[in-house]
């Protein structure tokens, strides 16, 4: 056994341990994380707190969608800035 001081008010002590005890202890502590786990996963989730507000913000979204429409614009010929149009569209 030892003793190491670890910060300025505190200590920490050292014990030396077969290595079959340390083996088994191992065992045991997963094993009980194991366990833990299980029971953690097995457990309901809660609710998420912001479907309320999810929803306000997808139904305002979807009411604007509604509204837009699509529509097609010839751009204005500008020389030297944009590349000649190419098609019937062209000028």
């Amino acid at each position: 056994m030892t003793i190491e001081k670890s910060g300025k008010g505190s200590y920490q002590v050292v014990v030396k341990i077969a290595n079959e005890l340390e083996e088994k202890r191992y065992k045991v502590g997963c094993a009980h994380r194991m366990a833990w786990e299980a029971r953690m996963a097995a457990m309901p989730r809660a609710p998420r707190l912001d479907n309320a507000i999810r929803n306000e913000i997808n139904e305002q979204a979807r009411h604007k969608r509604a509204a837009l429409r699509v529509v097609w614009s010839r751009p204005k010929f500008v020389p030297q800035f944009n590349i000649l149009p190419q098609g019937p569209f062209a000028r």
